[in-house]
């Protein structure tokens, strides 16, 4: 006998099973939410650390090429340079690496020179310390001479002396913090020194490189995706690359004017200053702060007090200056965005991401324009608007 299925039933069983297998799915989806929204803080930790481990494993490589990125306009201005002289242009970029090289170690041996006779000339550290351990003893003497003068010695002479056993402690670890840092910052030297001898490399033979990589995505890569990383690549360095010649025209600009308005007020190491202030300057806040703090040291350290007050008022105005004028109008033009956009942009950036959200709030802002415009074209393109 011939089983024939009714078509009714058949169709409400094939139903039900979809329904009862879609809340199985819907209920393990939810479980999972719910368990990674528990352990929210496990998973950042972990991704965090991951992130960090492959950070640390890569810094090396890393840091060769954001320093050939960064140093690829120069080497190219002085390839160019040497090409023009000489009337022939070699295949490798060797000279032109080369002058690069030579003039940011001039300019490094400059600046370490100026600031190690500002060290050496105002503060030495032997005399630091030992003036710190006399005012420190001079101030338990004083103490516990009060106590006693005032019949308390006997009631907070425990607390006193436990008190001045946590400030020698205090000193003791930051000895060893210090210690530590500074073993630390070795690593971090040494790791930008072979960053530097890598990049050399990288920049010499630039093309030999970019051919490579060029080579390997087309083969890992289908064509059409390709061709849409590509051009995602290319907007992104034009961007990039923009940013960084407008950050550093600014640095130069800003360093001038910090140099010559000290100089012209007579305060101590003002080109030094205005190099650090300038050239920090990249780092919002950070180079504010730092100019304004080592202008009025260099200030007082003159001994007059007024000089402070000029050396405060010239870095405000001028770093006033930079933030609504100088940086919008250069950085904006290089990246292709008008000044108010900028200043929205490090606005927002620094709101949502902090320091690291005013770094890259530019550059974003400008791929993110071109990305649009580009889907704009190709709207239209498609449309026939």
């Amino acid at each position: 006998m011939k089983f024939t299925p009714d078509g009714r039933y058949f169709k409400a069983s094939v139903y039900t099973l979809f329904t009862l297998v879609s809340f199985y799915i819907l209920k393990n989806i939810i479980d999972a939410a719910v368990l990674t929204l528990a352990n929210i803080d496990i998973i950042f930790k972990s991704l965090a650390d991951f992130v960090g481990r492959a950070f640390s494993l890569f810094s090396l490589p890393l840091t060769a090429f954001v320093i050939a990125y960064i140093l690829d306009p120069l080497c190219e201005f002085c390839q160019n340079f040497y090409n023009k002289s000489c009337g022939k242009a070699p295949k490798r970029r060797i000279q032109g690496t080369a002058a690069a090289y030579g003039i940011i170690l001039l300019a490094g041996a400059v600046l370490i020179f100026f600031a190690g006779k500002f060290i050496g000339d105002n503060f030495s550290a032997d005399t630091f310390l030992n003036e710190t351990a006399a005012q420190l003893d001079t101030m338990h003497s004083n103490v516990i001479e009060f106590l006693k003068r005032h019949d308390l010695y006997t009631s907070a002479a425990g607390y006193v002396n436990t008190l001045w056993s946590d400030i020698l402690n205090f000193f003791d670890n930051l000895g060893n913090s210090f210690i530590k840092g500074a073993a630390g910052f070795g690593g971090i030297v040494l790791n930008i020194a072979l960053g530097f001898v890598i990049a050399f490399y990288f920049l010499i033979d630039k093309e030999k490189y970019l051919g490579l990589t060029k080579r390997s995505f087309k083969f890992l890569l289908p064509k059409k995706i390709y061709s849409s990383a590509a051009e995602i690549i290319f907007d992104c360095h034009s961007v990039f690359s923009g940013y960084i010649r407008g950050q550093l025209t600014d640095a130069f600009i800003m360093s001038l004017l910090i140099s010559s308005f000290l100089i012209m007020f007579r305060i101590k190491f003002a080109v030094l200053i205005g190099l650090i202030s300038g050239f920090s300057n990249i780092i919002p806040y950070f180079g504010a702060i730092t100019g304004f703090c080592l202008a009025v040291l260099s200030a007082l350290l003159s001994g007059e007090p007024l000089k402070a007050v000029y050396a405060a008022v010239i870095m405000v105005i001028l770093q006033q200056i930079d933030s609504v004028f100088i940086a919008p109008k250069i950085v904006g033009e290089k990246v292709e965005l008008s000044p108010p956009a900028v200043i929205i942009a490090l606005t927002v950036g620094g709101k949502l991401l902090g320091i690291w959200g005013m770094i890259f709030a530019v550059p974003f802002c400008g791929i993110l324009k071109i990305a649009l415009m580009n889907h704009y074209c190709r709207r239209s393109r498609d449309t026939g608007l």
